[in-house]
């Protein structure tokens, strides 16, 4: 058990898996979707590819969801209710009713495994213990839950360490990360050797996706480089210490900063381009659904996260040879740049760092072969394969 090794050698059959049905949780994906459901949606799509009987359950869809839905994959609509207060949802009884529809649904179709991890993962966890079925949990954690505690921008994720205990009901604990397996040690009493390390996967069709036509002005070839960020317009992105270190870079570069994503920031990073400036230098692209044709296209990607667990899109930049400059934040960058051997480290919330790790990106030259090498250790096979194995292993 434990992490996981890229020089394992064999290959692990489908056959011995003896028909598992497999299913992962998602509490609301029109709220909550980022990188840690993206990984679960391309691991069981990994597995229904490989015959094996997967399903999403959602316990509540409104309008369109944010991705597409593969072919082999079944999903479950709970409909649980939104309970309102003063015209207002109120999550956590969204919550508290998704897991008793999810232990309706347990009990009824019973699925041998069941996935979730973060929030998600916690009502998941309250749902397949609320009923006795045959259904094994696998807790997926993805972030470091004291490292949210210290940048909690919301009561739950002040009281997220809180629920530590509830870790200990799952069958199994896996990490995405070293720095969250050892963390979730710490916090559960658990030994580290039983927690296993599995990396969140890169998307199988990442160089094809790449090499999709750009229409966009700033990356036609006569253009200046352009600075790349991807994520939610949250506050643990700290896009403000980004668009601070943009400032410094601008005064001896001739460049532009391109930020992928959308989310309750939006307002104050668009007033703070505006007091500083930065007018026609700076866009908020929002969401779009093919973020690695502007990796293929950009000079520099940038993560200017307060923390992280898995940074996906670390290892998606690395992945199409992009020059990277990271926060060193808990965790995961400093494990995917192996220390900063393929990019920079520079420390949380350090504006002029980021600032110096950028223009020494900018100026400098890099493998980008060896870039590239590092990013495809993370693909999609090497971590099915190991979730094959952790599913054979539960029996």
């Amino acid at each position: 058990m434990g992490g996981y090794n890229f020089e394992r050698k064999g290959h692990l059959e489908v056959s011995e898996m003896g028909g598992k049905r497999i299913a992962t949780f998602l509490l609301h994906p029109n709220t909550w979707w980022g990188g840690a459901q993206i990984a679960y949606l391309r691991l069981i799509t990994w597995l229904a590819q490989k015959g094996i009987s997967s399903e999403i359950i959602v316990a509540r869809v409104d309008g369109d969801l944010p991705f597409r839905l593969p072919d082999g994959i079944a999903l479950t609509d709970l409909r649980a209710p939104v309970v309102k207060v003063k015209s207002k949802p109120v999550s956590g009884m969204l919550a508290l009713v998704s897991a008793f529809k999810l232990a309706q649904y347990l009990r009824h179709k019973r699925p041998d495994v069941l996935i979730g991890g973060g929030y998600d993962g916690w009502v998941a966890l309250l749902g397949s213990k609320l009923t006795d079925t045959s259904t094994r949990f696998i807790f997926w954690e993805q972030a470091s839950l004291m490292a949210r505690r210290r940048h909690a921008s919301s009561l739950r994720e002040f009281l997220a360490p809180s629920f530590a205990r509830l870790y200990r009901r799952a069958d199994v604990l896996v990490a995405c990360s070293q720095g969250v397996a050892d963390e979730l040690a710490r916090l559960t009493g658990k030994p580290r050797g039983s927690i296993w390390v599995i990396y969140n996967p890169l998307p199988p069709d990442l160089e094809r996706r790449a090499e999709e036509p750009l229409d966009h002005p700033w990356f036609a070839p006569d253009q200046p480089p352009v600075i790349l960020s991807v994520g939610r317009l949250s506050p643990e992105k700290d896009f403000p210490t980004l668009l601070k270190a943009f400032w410094h870079v601008r005064r001896h570069h001739r460049v532009r900063l391109v930020i992928l994503g959308e989310g309750s920031e939006r307002g104050k990073l668009e007033g703070m381009v505006r007091r500083m400036g930065l007018e026609g230098e700076v866009s908020l692209l929002g969401f779009v659904e093919n973020p690695f044709k502007f990796m293929k296209r950009a000079k520099v990607f940038v993560l200017s996260s307060r923390f992280e667990g898995f940074p996906l899109v670390l290892v998606e930049a690395l992945a199409l040879g992009m020059r990277v400059v990271a926060t060193d934040c808990e965790s995961g960058p400093r494990e995917i740049l192996g220390g900063g051997r393929w990019g920079i480290l520079v420390s949380v919330g350090d504006a002029e760092g980021m600032a110096e790790g950028i223009g020494r990106m900018l100026e400098g030259e890099v493998d980008r072969e060896a870039l590239v090498r590092r990013g495809r250790e993370f693909s999609l096979e090497r971590v099915g394969t190991q979730w094959l194995k952790l599913l054979k292993d539960l029996g």
